[in-house]
């Protein structure tokens, strides 16, 4: 049976963490298929003031293709299976819908980049928490971005 893999992440300097980390805790296994999820942040009130909705998602758009340029380029070089997408709005939420949607078996994710490490740990605990809320994700935090705190 084919294992899904879902790596969610909002922009560019998270998902080569989390795929470096998702392709060596699974390299063993023969039947793969990644999920990469890039969850964009919803555009400013300001923003929909002056532009129509086409627009607004032509632009969301684009900042999903070019987030999750990297990562497809790092999964084709692998000859590994894989689908990209992207979803607009909360995280934890976007997170959830998509893992009920697709029933992934496991999630691997980066952690941002903090100044502190009482804010990693804020901002993992509220994150975290938002996703359990919403659904049930298994989830792992990429080991390689793990010396990068502080």
């Amino acid at each position: 049976m084919m294992k899904k893999i879902l790596i969610p992440f909002d922009d560019q300097h998270q998902v080569a963490a989390a795929v470096k980390d998702a392709l060596a805790h699974h390299a063993t296994d023969s039947d793969v298929e990644y999920h990469l999820l890039n969850i964009q942040t919803p555009m400013p009130l300001s923003v929909h003031a002056y532009r129509t909705q086409e627009e607004i998602h032509a632009l969301e758009e684009a900042a999903a293709e070019k987030a999750l340029s990297q990562a497809c380029a790092a999964m084709d070089a692998a000859h590994l299976r894989y689908s990209a997408s992207f979803r607009v709005g909360e995280q934890a939420e976007a997170i959830a819908a998509y893992d009920r949607q697709v029933h992934c078996d496991d999630t691997v994710m980066a952690p941002r980049r903090f100044n502190g490490l009482h804010s990693l740990r804020l901002w993992l605990g509220n994150w975290l928490q938002g996703v359990l809320r919403t659904g049930r994700v298994a989830t792992d935090a990429a080991s390689s971005n793990r010396g990068n705190v502080g």
